[in-house]
């Protein structure tokens, strides 16, 4: 007995059928990239101006493919059905801005980690997200695998700590500015465990000139060490702007290490030398530690 044909065909060729029926879509797509060598994220963001409108094999091709892409970055289960779903208006609007699909995915993911709707959601993506990028660091490490593992960890941590100040605009670029992030802490880690020699007298004294006086300073310890106290309250990023910044290196050195734009860096900087102020006027316990300089 012959079995009927199924009338619905699969989601592929359902999804190549509308792209071709659509070319004009497609074509403005492409306009709008303003690359000719990026078809498939035009198509992409031709079947996302049209999502209202697709048939449910389309859809499911499109959401395949989204999820095939996310896989293929070496993220899980969470990011794949996120991209292909609520984050599908992110993928769309970073191909609308040039990206390449992967990055377009991998990009909608990272911000997914701080905006998904759902608290566990953004948790499972920011877990794949941070795996994916720490394999890839450590991968590059090399012979140095414990050594390794602690400066990406690091690395990591000083971005998780900089309120989503760092974008993510490519994979190359973001996995770059981890590597700078790692090779400046590899260069400046003993930068912390020695006296802070660099500081200079006349440097101390404008930095606390909302604090104590030297001589109040000078009477209970040394400056330098007091100094090196107060700035070993600040998170790392503080420290790395203070620090610079005494040691005269270039604003846009330190915008690069940061991943900034350098009036955000400049911005963040001067909020650094604030808090810093604040520790030395009220003290690290939030007391006052002496009479006006």
């Amino acid at each position: 007995m012959l079995v009927p044909p199924d009338p619905t065909p699969p989601p592929g060729s359902a999804l190549r059928a509308w792209l071709d029926r659509h070319a004009e879509a497609v074509a403005t797509a492409r306009a709008a990239i303003g690359r000719e060598d990026r078809p498939e994220e035009a198509e992409i963001l031709a079947l996302h101006a049209h999502l209202d409108e697709l048939p449910n094999p389309v859809l499911e091709a499109l959401a395949e493919r989204l999820r095939s892409t996310c896989r293929a970055g070496g993220l899980g289960e969470s990011s794949a059905h996120f991209v292909s779903g609520e984050g599908l208006g992110r993928v769309a609007s970073r191909l609308r801005s040039g990206y390449r699909l992967r990055d377009a995915v991998l990009g909608a993911v990272y911000d997914g980690t701080d905006h998904a709707d759902a608290m566990l959601l953004s948790k499972e993506l920011s877990n794949e997200f941070w795996a994916m990028i720490s394999g890839l660091l450590i991968r590059m490490a090399g012979s140095r695998p414990q050594t390794g593992t602690d400066e990406v960890q690091s690395a990591i941590a000083s971005v998780l700590g900089q309120d989503r100040e760092v974008e993510f605009r490519t994979l190359g670029e973001f996995i770059s500015y981890l590597r700078t992030r790692m090779s400046w802490k590899g260069r400046n880690g003993d930068r912390r465990q020695r006296p802070f020699q660099h500081i200079e007298t006349q440097a101390v004294d404008q930095m606390a000139k909302t604090g104590p006086g030297p001589a109040t300073m000078a009477a209970e310890a040394s400056v330098v060490d007091r100094i090196k106290s107060y700035i070993a309250r600040l998170n790392e990023r503080d420290q790395y702007l203070i620090t610079a910044r005494l040691e005269r290196v270039p604003m846009e050195e330190q915008a690069e290490s940061q991943g900034l734009g350098l009036e955000a860096c400049r911005k963040a900087s001067q909020r650094a030398w604030t808090r810093l102020r604040e520790i030395v006027k009220f003290g690290p316990d939030g007391g006052s530690t002496g009479g006006a300089a």
